[in-house]
């Protein structure tokens, strides 16, 4: 399953550390800036905040709330979390981290885990009480109140969240009778929008050998939804569960003894990236979709393990064991390669997708660190030593860690 394939890529990228007190009061700016000559201008590269003594930490994607845990010497529980509010000043444009009183009760260890998503009025995260697999998504206000608690056993299930945090998808890792159908629900209430792809909705099951589906899934904005099941690509609205278009992949059914796993990525324009990976390890069918659901070509490619599609569509990055490659969405002609290999979960695209931000090892044997790249040509603008890497393109704020210091960047754009 690709969930597994994650797993193994994200290892030793999301190490975090231990956790001592640290208060807001600890919180250490320094003057910091570079510049580099970028195409569209020059980036500039700001050092606004430097936070002590962190374990793990959360930013929301519009940049004006940060969760923390300080590095403790003890065992670092819920009530140590620390939330601070980002503001900007009006006119000097200068940021200000202030203490905010709210205590979101949220544990500490799941502020580095994937799943978790923060957002300027709710955190949404896996928890529950069985022990070693989380068994549901929890919402919660910023407040601590609980918004909703939605059914979801990690071990089988994967949450999907949209861009917004107000709709979370259910996806199993492959449809079955133990684990069937596809469920959205509303993250502010718990409730169950809809519900597609139960064991009946499919035209031939065999429950003794092996037809159990693959499935992947991938939010459009806010509004629609692409998932792939049952070798077809469906696009459906988000509150309606309406059918948009639907598009054959393969003619001939893919068995699930043959896959190693299927993955989609999206952007803001539309755009669709689809592939599935015989297993084991070999051929991977690459499709690149139009908005309107033609292919608009599609490609068998050698170990591909993921895909990060660009916001605007322009580019995607694949990952393979030993590489990434940086591909033209339009023509599929790859724009460059680099050696080594990056976290999924560490790929970001910057402004108008011009550059990209990848935490990983390349071309060296040292631990990982943080590389900003053009996305044309793959030069390198700037590197960091770092790990931890979360960039909020709303906000246009870097953060990742070093050590148990928190780095808190903001980028930008200017003329030469």
């Amino acid at each position: 399953m690709f969930k597994k394939i994650l797993i193994v890529l994200i290892v030793g990228c999301f190490l975090l550390g231990m956790a001592t007190k640290a208060e807001v009061e600890n919180v250490k700016e320094e003057a910091e800036s570079t510049e580099v000559s970028a195409d569209n201008g020059e980036l500039k590269i700001e050092l606004v905040q430097k936070i002590e003594s962190v374990s793990d930490y959360l930013i929301s994607k519009d940049g004006k709330v940060l969760l923390y845990a300080p590095k403790t010497t003890g065992q670092t529980r819920a009530s140590d979390v620390r939330m601070l509010s980002i503001t900007e000043d009006a006119k000097t444009k200068v940021l200000s981290f202030n203490k905010m009183r709210n205590n979101v009760d949220i544990d500490p260890e799941v502020l580095d885990v994937p799943w978790t998503k923060l957002f300027k009025d709710r955190v949404i995260y896996m928890g529950g009480k069985s022990g070693y697999y989380p068994d549901r998504v929890i919402t919660k206000k910023l407040d601590g109140t609980i918004l909703s608690e939605v059914p979801c056993y990690l071990e089988n299930w994967e949450p999907v969240i949209s861009l917004n945090g107000k709709y979370i998808a259910i996806i199993p890792g492959v449809i079955n009778p133990q684990y069937p159908s596809i469920k959205m629900y509303d993250a502010g209430t718990g409730k169950k929008i809809w519900e597609k792809f139960t064991p009946s909705d499919i035209e031939v099951w065999d429950q003794d050998n092996a037809s159990q589906v693959f499935t992947a899934a991938s939010f459009i904005g806010n509004d629609s939804i692409v998932v792939y099941f049952d070798d077809t690509i469906w696009l459906f609205g988000v509150k309606s569960g309406k059918e948009y278009w639907k598009r054959k992949i393969f003619e001939e059914p893919k068995e699930h003894n043959e896959q190693e796993g299927s993955f989609i990525s999206t952007a803001e324009s539309g755009d669709i990236i689809f592939f599935s990976t015989e297993s084991p390890f070999k051929n991977s069918f690459l499709f690149s979709i139009k908005k309107d659901g033609e292919v608009r070509w599609e490609k068998i490619e050698k170990e591909i393990f993921a895909t990060e599609l660009s916001p605007n569509g322009k580019f995607f990055i694949l990952l393979r064991p030993d590489y990434i490659d940086m591909i033209d969405n339009k023509k599929g002609n790859m724009l460059w390669r680099k050696k080594g290999i990056v976290s999924f979960f560490g790929i970001f695209y910057g402004f108008d997708d011009s550059f990209n931000i990848v935490e990983g090892k390349l071309g060296k044997e040292t631990s990982n660190s943080i590389h900003i790249i053009n996305s044309n040509h793959g030069s390198l603008y700037k590197e960091f030593d770092g790990k931890s890497l979360r960039f909020e393109n709303d906000s246009k704020i870097l953060t990742f860690k070093r050590e148990n210091e928190l780095f808190v960047y903001r980028l930008s754009v200017g003329k030469r």
